[in-house]
């Protein structure tokens, strides 16, 4: 008997291309519903056989620690790169510390006053 894996509500459609490759390369056979017009049900992923389930559980469990650790570390580092990707030492205190890591934009300092 079939057994949902994912619903594909609200998921991005790269998120789903990796888990279906990730099935596809567990040879984990599987189908995908998709969604229906009105929007009732969003689609979603089953895994056919019983037996292979804990297998793409535990996978899918793997591929989203690993997928949200990377989004994490992005958004921390996006958060500290200003607009001419530079460096910003986190938390800033001063504009002085904002431009402190970028050489370009030392000189470029007139003031110094709480951001």
């Amino acid at each position: 008997m079939s057994k949902l894996l994912l619903n594909l509500r609200n998921v991005p459609d790269d998120e789903a291309d990796d888990v279906r490759a990730m099935l596809d390369a567990k040879r984990i056979t599987y189908y995908e519903t998709p969604p229906s017009f009105w929007g009732v049900s969003s689609g979603g992923i089953w895994v056919t056989e019983d037996a292979d389930f804990a297998d793409a559980k535990r996978a899918l469990d793997d591929y989203e620690q690993q997928r949200s650790a990377r989004q994490i570390s992005g958004r921390r580092r996006s958060r500290n790169v200003s607009r001419h990707g530079c460096l910003i030492p986190w938390p800033a205190k001063t504009v002085f510390h904002c431009f402190w890591s970028c050489e370009t934009s030392i000189f470029t300092v007139t003031s110094v006053g709480e951001v």
